[in-house]
């Protein structure tokens, strides 16, 4: 949880089931391009004005279940994945912020 700072977490997890990242008036680096994904593994994510990255490998295709109000969500990696990709879920929400998927 990020209020009112800065918090950069990167994680390296052989079996990734869940994680959450809540940021308030602040900013969160999120690094999980090191982690493999269980199946149906699924991101929370909550950004209320501030901003969250989210990195994630290039092969996850990103299931993307999120409410923005006054904000906004981009997948902004370069890479295209396509439907056979491995899939994750990426659920929360994003008020007077921006949520960004990159390499």
């Amino acid at each position: 949880m990020t209020i009112f700072g800065v918090n950069e977490k990167r994680i390296v997890n052989q079996l990734l089931e869940g994680e959450k990242s809540t940021t308030v008036f602040g900013g969160t680096d999120l690094d999980l391009n090191e982690s493999q994904f269980a199946r149906n593994a699924t991101i929370d994510v909550i950004t209320v004005f501030g901003g969250t990255d989210l990195k994630l490998p290039s092969q996850i295709n990103p299931s993307i279940n999120v409410i923005t109000i006054f904000g906004g969500f981009d997948d902004k990696r370069k890479e295209v994945v396509n439907e056979k990709s491995p899939q994750i879920t990426i659920k929360g929400f994003t008020v007077f912020g921006a949520t960004e998927i990159k390499d």
